[in-house]
């Protein structure tokens, strides 16, 4: 994230913009532990596991945002190291495309 900030803001406006993102991380995660933050409501039995990820996102928009950032670095950094595992997850999605499974 630094990296990708550094150009746009300088060295000291990433640093800043990270320090903030880390802290509100850090901070939900010391409510969550505990105890203080927003209850979760009871989960049924029939719902879905993207019926009760999706709940959760409505419930707590600021870390949902927070692990959709770090699942796209984390993809952007598995891109740069290994492009093979890209390229296989690329064609498969091609795949199913043409075969009418998308």
């Amino acid at each position: 994230m630094f990296a990708v900030l550094a150009p746009l803001l300088g060295s000291a406006g990433a640093a800043g913009v990270l320090a903030l993102v880390c802290a509100l991380l850090l901070a939900g995660a010391v409510l969550a532990v505990r105890g203080k933050g927003p209850t979760l409501p009871t989960l049924q039995e029939d719902d879905s596991l993207a019926a009760r990820a999706f709940d959760l996102a409505r419930q707590h928009p600021v870390a949902a945002g927070g692990a959709a950032l770090l699942a796209t670095l984390a993809a952007g950094i598995l891109a740069v190291k290994n492009p093979k595992v890209i390229a296989t997850a690329l064609s498969a999605y091609l795949a199913g495309r043409s075969s009418g499974r998308h």
